[in-house]
C-alpha cells in the first residue's frame, strides 16, 4: 500500500501541484505542527522562507490533529494523531503518507495505545536486527516503545509512576549517552519524567515552582524546556517568559522581551556547529520562531520566521538525517567540546545566580 500511494502521489503531483514535490529537506529546517488546519509546515532556516510539507503533492492527508512530531535519520517523518490514536508516517522526499503498520491490528484499528498520543521520538541508534529504529510514543499514562523483530513487531509500555496514570504526556525527548544506552525526558503535568531505557522517574515537581511547560527538548547534559509561570493555564503573563535549563537547580536561560509567551521548542542536531535552539513565540501577532545562540550572556536573539496566524503550534523538530560520507568524528568532537564548553558555563552560572539552599 505504501509503494502504491507513493506511485499515485507522482502521478497526480505531475498535474496538480508540481511544485509542491519540490520540497528537499536539509539538516537543520523545522517541522512545525499546524494543528488548526492538520498539516505540517517547513521552514528554512536559511531563508525564512515558510510552505506545506505535508500534505502536499495532491494525495490523502492523514494527518488529524497532530500533537507530536519527530525525523529519523533514515528521513522519515513521525506525527502524532491526538484523537484517533494512530502515528502517521510521512516519507520525507516524495511526501507519501501512511499509518505506520505496528499501530495497525490487521483490520482497520489501531492497537492500544492509550487515549491521546501526544509526544513522539525516535531513537538515535538502530537495533541490528533489520536495521529499524524504535519509535517512542507519549500517551495518557505510559510511555510505549514500539519495535520490530524477525517475526513483526511489538509493542512494550512503561506506565509512568503511580498517581500519573491519569495525565497525558504531553513532550518526549530522546538521546543517547552511551553505546546502545537511551536517556531522555517526559513532560506528564505536573512533573518532568526522566527515562533511562526502561523506567521513568520524577525528576522535578514542576508544579512546585508554578511552571506550565511547553516545550521540551534533550541535550546530553540537560533538559531544555520552554516555559512561563503561570496560575491560570493557557495565559502568559509578563512576570516571566523564558527558556529554562534543568542541571541541579532550576534556572534561566533566557529572559526578557524576547518571548512574549513561549511553546514549541527544539535544537539544531546533535554535532551540527554553532549549537542553537529554537523557540515559537506564541504571543507575537503574527507567531514567529526566535532563535538562540549557544554563547553569550543574555544568549543572542533572532528571528528567523513568521508563521501563519490563527493556527495551534503544538510541537517543533529538527530535520536531522544521518551524516553524508564527508562528516568526520573532528566534527563530532568539536560538537562534544562546544557543548562541554556550555555545559561549564552554565553550571557557573546556576552556581552565582542560583546558589543550593543551605
Amino acid at each position: 500500500m505504501f509503494a502504491r500511494l507513493s506511485v499515485g502521489l507522482v502521478l497526480v503531483s505531475a498535474a496538480v501541484a508540481p511544485a509542491a514535490l519540490a520540497i528537499r529537506l536539509t539538516p537543520g529546517d523545522l517541522l512545525v505542527l499546524d494543528a488548526t488546519n492538520q498539516k505540517i509546515l517547513h521552514v528554512d532556516v536559511a531563508t525564512g522562507a515558510v510552505d506545506d510539507f505535508a500534505p502536499r503533492g495532491g494525495g490523502s492527508n492523514l494527518i488529524a490533529v497532530p500533537r507530536g512530531i519527530a525525523s529519523s535519520p533514515e528521513g522519515e517523518v513521525y506525527v502524532t494523531n491526538y484523537t484517533d490514536a494512530a502515528l502517521v508516517k510521512i516519507d520525507a522526499a516524495s511526501g507519501a503518507q501512511s499509518i505506520v503498520e505496528f499501530f495497525s491490528g490487521g483490520i482497520g484499528g489501531p492497537l492500544d495505545l492509550g487515549t491521546h498520543p501526544a509526544g513522539v521520538a525516535v531513537s538515535p541508534s538502530a537495533p541490528p536486527v533489520n536495521g529499524s529504529r524504535d519509535v517512542y510514543v507519549s500517551s495518557q499514562g505510559a510511555l510505549y516503545r514500539v519495535q520490530r523483530n524477525l517475526f513483526g513487531t511489538t509493542t512494550t509500555s512503561v506506565p509512568y509512576p503511580n498517581g500519573y496514570e491519569a495525565h497525558e504526556g504531553q513532550f518526549l525527548s530522546i538521546g543517547a549517552i552511551g553505546f546502545g544506552q537511551l536517556f531522555g525526558y517526559i513532560y506528564a503535568p505536573p512533573a518532568l519524567f526522566s527515562y533511562d531505557g526502561s523506567s521513568e522517574t520524577i525528576q522535578v515537581q514542576l508544579a512546585d515552582v508554578i511552571y506550565w511547560v511547553r516545550g521540551l527538548e534533550y541535550l546530553s547534559y540537560s533538559p531544555f524546556f520552554s516555559a512561563f509561570l503561570s496560575i491560570v493555564i493557557d495565559t502568559c503573563p509578563l512576570l516571566y517568559n523564558g527558556v529554562d535549563s534543568f542541571l541541579v537547580t532550576l534556572a534561566d536561560y533566557a529572559v526578557g522581551g524576547d518571548l512574549s509567551c513561549p511553546g514549541a521548542l527544539t535544537t539544531t542536531p546533535q554535532g551540527m556547529l554553532p549549537f542553537a535552539f529554537y523557540v515559537i513565540d506564541e504571543g507575537s501577532n503574527p507567531p514567529r520562531i526566535v532563535r538562540f545562540d549557544s554563547a553569550g550572556a543574555p544568549p543572542p536573539t533572532s528571528v528567523v520566521a513568521t508563521l501563519p496566524a490563527g493556527a495551534v503550534y503544538p510541537d517543533m523538530a529538527v530535520y536531522a538525517p544521518e551524516p553524508g560520507a564527508g562528516s568526520t568524528g573532528a566534527i563530532a568532537l568539536a560538537g562534544l567540546t562546544a557543548l562541554g564548553a556550555l555545559r561549564r558555563w552554565r553550571r557557573s552560572e546556576v552556581s552565582r545566580r542560583c546558589p543550593s539552599p543551605a
